[in-house]
């Protein structure tokens, strides 16, 4: 019996880790945001400015600015998070593939791709892409576009697109 709750013991530990990391690192990030709100307001009274203050009063002239530059750095993260997850699709689907060339439109992610052998099996694997988790909940509201086409195509176009090293 002590055997089996070792082992359900270990395994609850092994399951909570990615969690006791990620609240480890939440906690080292909010003790030293406090640190800095602490210095900041000793410093604001006695008539010193940091970049928080500046921050803070930058939000309170125009908080429609920054609640919109919010918006865009968030967008701005999450379409290289979804491009990391597509990097890594692609290299795992490497067998199937030549070349991957990526375009930045309007913020949205556009992906040319070079098939090695153009046919609807090697299509339909690159498709799996859009039914992946968790690709398929937030392609709506982060659009991601593949164009299937040919080397001599992207050559006309060199200058507008990316080689993508997978």
């Amino acid at each position: 019996m002590k055997s089996s709750q070792l082992t359900q013991s270990n395994l609850l530990e092994q399951q909570q880790s990615p969690i006791t990391a990620i609240l480890y690192l939440l906690q080292n990030y909010l003790e030293k945001a406090k640190d800095e709100v602490d210095s900041t307001y000793a410093l604001h009274k006695i008539g010193e400015k940091t970049e928080l203050a500046n921050k803070i009063e930058a939000t309170i002239a125009n908080p429609i600015e920054n609640f919109y530059n919010i918006s865009k750095s968030i967008e701005e993260n999450c379409n290289a998070l979804l491009d990391t997850i597509a990097i890594k699709f692609f290299s795992k689907h490497r067998n199937v593939l030549s070349k991957v060339y990526k375009k930045n439109q309007n913020g949205h992610l556009h992906y040319s791709i070079v098939l090695k052998k153009d046919n609807a099996e090697n299509r339909n694997v690159i498709f799996d892409f859009f039914d992946t988790n968790p690709v398929s909940d937030v392609i709506y509201k982060f659009p991601i576009y593949f164009q299937f086409t040919s080397d001599e195509s992207i050559n006309k176009n060199i200058s507008e697109v990316k080689l993508v090293k997978f």
